[in-house]
């Protein structure tokens, strides 16, 4: 659909959470900056952390 290039704009402005080393891989292939990742490949755990530290990522990406 050609928005390939303003999807990863947008995505700068927000956190990106991956679930594992093959996600964060993929998004980086596709030139997405991942600014957290998962400690164990699990959802619980990526709910988790994200939820613990997404407010203080999304600051200091905002700086």
């Amino acid at each position: 659909m050609g928005q390939a290039d303003a999807v990863r704009e947008s995505l700068r402005r927000v956190v990106v959470a991956s679930i594992g080393p093959t996600t964060t891989e993929a998004l980086q292939q596709q030139g997405v900056s991942v600014d957290l990742e998962a400690s164990h490949p699990k959802m619980g755990f990526l709910v988790r952390e994200a939820a613990l530290q997404s407010g203080q990522l999304l600051l200091a990406k905002r700086a």
